[in-house]
């Protein structure tokens, strides 16, 4: 290469050959010169556009019943892998067979949801938001 940056995890051999898995998303430039075997020489500019990947689910839940009935808090710790894109929000659900999922959405642990039905069981999953889209729960 003679100018630019690869993202990370990628690196470009001396003989062209481009290996590695990239660990950050975005737009790269870069420039790599080639010398044939006559002494002929030639630069060329190019963009590398990483995609952003598919973020990690929230790790650590935690239900707590209340406060009052019908409710719990579900805490979380965010996602260790987010995809290469910040966060914008969270959303809880919280389902039982035969009832009315709810959900509440917001921008940090806990959150609350609301209007569950006393003596049921319900399964409580959180997924992140971010620019690029849903993660999985």
């Amino acid at each position: 290469m003679s100018s630019g940056t690869l993202p990370a995890g990628l690196t470009l051999s001396s003989a062209g050959l481009l290996s590695g898995s990239p660990t950050a998303s975005g737009t790269f430039n870069f420039a790599v010169s080639v010398t044939d075997a006559s002494g002929g020489n030639s630069v060329t500019a190019l963009t590398m556009f990483i995609a952003s990947t598919s973020p990690s689910a929230p790790t650590n839940l935690t239900v707590t019943p209340g406060p009052g009935a019908g409710v719990v808090a579900v805490g979380f710790t965010a996602p260790a892998n987010n995809g290469g894109a910040a966060s914008t929000s969270y959303t809880a659900s919280c389902s039982a067979s035969g009832q009315i999922t709810r959900t509440n959405t917001g921008a940090n642990s806990p959150l609350t949801v609301t209007n569950l039905t006393n003596g049921i069981a319900y399964t409580c999953t959180v997924a992140a938001t971010y620019s690029v889209g849903t993660g999985s729960a």
